[in-house]
């Protein structure tokens, strides 16, 4: 009687522990493409805002310090698991909304922005549909004071759901310390690079981690309506709470043609890889994301 008990007892243990396994890398899987999406609409809002703004300031007019932002990418995905098994693909809708802020004080730039996504896939909908709502609030040195060198801290919390908000998933803060460099290449050419730690803070424990990030954005136009883009990520990522010692090499390369169809709407064309070395090998991963996405913008 009493082996059978140790036996149920084994078999229940062995069953919790699995159903917390398959949390942890399905919370991992969605961690993952929320972050593609953020760092994607990061790039496009703050090059549609740093055109915008450099237009102003050409035609003598005051900078607006609000700005609406809408991106609507529709991309084909090549492992929306973001798994090394089984790997299935889909296409999928992705809409964010953004307001945002900047106003400069003296040698002091502060910023804060409010943001929706969500992610629609044609497959799987019901796995693989994340809604989020995020904040960023950060504090910047005027570069032309430093010799093109702006420093930057960052506070970006987030509230993640599933199934357009309807259920609460888990939430992170980030904590952001970096800078970043613009430099010139010839009349329309421009090469920034932007390096930042990340303290990542979160209410569930898999998702604890520090970062190292180096970014490089090589980027020009080809002619009025038509520019070119290069970017280059590198992160390192040390899971602090991770009970097998994570720690993960990611590296994401992204080429863009943006056609302009004026100051304010653009339809961008990405191929974006992904590639995550990990040392739990359950959590390598390489995705492929393609296709267009159409942004517009407006100062008030």
């Amino acid at each position: 009687m009493k082996t059978e008990q140790y036996l149920w007892r084994f078999a229940a243990a062995a069953l919790i522990l699995n159903a917390n396994q398959i949390n942890a890398q399905s919370i991992n899987s969605s961690a993952d493409q929320i972050d593609s999406q953020q760092s994607r609409f990061d790039r496009v809002s703050r090059e549609r805002q740093a055109r915008i703004e450099a237009d102003a300031r050409l035609n003598g007019q005051k900078v607006k310090p609000f700005t609406f932002s809408i991106s609507l990418p529709f991309t084909y995905n090549s492992n929306i698991e973001y798994s090394n098994i089984d790997e299935i693909d889909a296409f999928h809708f992705a809409p964010g909304a953004q307001v945002s802020w900047k106003q400069q004080f003296g040698d002091v730039i502060l910023k804060a922005s409010g943001r929706s996504d969500t992610d629609h896939y044609t497959e799987f909908a019901e796995d693989n549909n994340n809604s989020t709502l995020s904040a960023n609030i950060g504090i910047q040195l005027d570069s032309v004071k430093l010799n093109g060198l702006a420093p930057y801290l960052k506070f970006k919390p987030l509230f993640a759901y599933g199934n357009n908000y309807s259920n609460f998933a888990f939430s992170w803060q980030d904590y952001i310390a970096g800078a970043f460099i613009d430099l010139g290449i010839g009349k329309s050419s421009n090469l920034e690079i932007d390096v930042n730690a990340i303290f990542r803070r979160s209410d569930s424990n898999s998702l604890n981690q520090n970062r190292f990030n180096a970014n490089v954005t090589l980027s020009g136009d080809v002619s009025d309506k038509i520019s070119l883009s290069l970017f280059q990520n590198i992160s390192l990522r040390d899971y602090i709470n991770s009970s097998q010692n994570r720690s993960d090499i990611y590296i994401n390369t992204v080429f863009g043609i943006t056609y302009n169809i004026n100051l304010y709407a653009t339809i961008d064309f990405n191929v974006s890889f992904e590639n995550n070395n990990s040392s739990i090998v359950s959590n390598n991963y390489n995705v492929w994301d393609i296709g267009p996405t159409v942004n517009l913008s407006w100062k008030f």
